[in-house]
């Protein structure tokens, strides 16, 4: 186990009155406008390893592992992930049609590929060349957010995903095995109030609007993530669902005190996968 710090949204009289936001862009910090309103809340915690590996559930702990060959070309994926993406998704998609029955079809959204910098979480870094952890305790998608990023990435076709069952999915794995560096944390499900402890948070982007889900501090969460893990170790967890009662994976990557290896380098890949 690892005994450690993760960040939370501080359950702050603010969100009572106002929605938390994030703007993905610079802005300039005038007239009251600001960048975010997120109050952070340093938390201690303990991240337990996951042991053994098939001890997790999706449908009851929001997260699993599944150990699985995949094939991606580091230097490639690192230098120009578009050069890997299409054949790497398909390899996933692959696996998880075979792995969860239950979907009957899996569409890609995104790669996202980080290389963290050796001065991360400094916040002097000038020119990142890649992006770096993400170390706010968050879901990628709210329902409703859910429903944004499907019109955002299938224009126009509404009316083939409204009124449908869903669930987006993430597939996360280092490049590089085994990683102790910066790994990814995820809680039990099982242990989160959703009605006290989940709060959905709008993401601005440029052209669009987005909406995650953050996670208030709570002593009742159960923190876990896998040890010295290895690309075949890939980590399974759904965001959200369309009806927004499954059980879901909040994450977050959390300083490791006991790594003594390089620094992480990682590949996550993100699906809607049709029920």
């Amino acid at each position: 186990m690892v005994d450690t710090t993760l960040q939370y949204l501080a359950r702050d009289k603010l969100y009572e009155i106002e929605k938390p936001y994030s703007a993905e862009f610079e802005v300039g910090e005038h007239d009251g406008i600001q960048k975010t309103n997120y109050i952070l809340s340093t938390e201690t915690v303990t991240i337990h390893p996951i042991e053994p590996l098939d001890n997790f559930e999706l449908s009851r702990n929001g997260f699993c592992v599944i150990n699985e060959e995949t094939h991606v070309n580091e230097s490639e994926a690192l230098k120009c992930p578009e050069v890997v993406e299409a054949a790497y998704l398909n390899q996933l998609k692959s696996i998880l049609a075979r792995r969860f029955p239950e979907y009957t079809r899996l569409e890609p959204l995104e790669v996202v590929v980080r290389k963290r910098d050796p001065r991360f979480p400094s916040n002097e870094l000038a020119i990142i060349t890649h992006e770096q952890p993400a170390c706010l305790t968050h879901s990628d998608y709210s329902v409703h957010g859910a429903l944004l990023q499907l019109e955002s990435s299938f224009p126009g076709q509404e009316k083939y995903f409204e009124n449908r069952e869903f669930d987006m999915i993430n597939v996360w794995r280092p490049l590089v095995g085994p990683n102790d560096d910066w790994p990814l944390a995820l809680c039990d499900y099982t242990s989160i109030e959703p009605e006290r402890d989940i709060i959905a948070a709008d993401r601005l982007h440029v052209d669009r609007i987005g909406e995650n889900q953050l996670l208030f501090p709570s002593k009742q969460h159960r923190w876990y993530y896998i040890k010295a893990q290895q690309p075949q170790n890939l980590l399974v967890f759904r965001n959200t669902d369309s009806t927004g009662r499954r059980a879901k994976a909040f994450h977050a990557a959390f300083f490791n005190p006991h790594s003594r290896g390089p620094p992480r380098q990682s590949i996550e890949a993100r699906f809607v996968a049709f029920r």
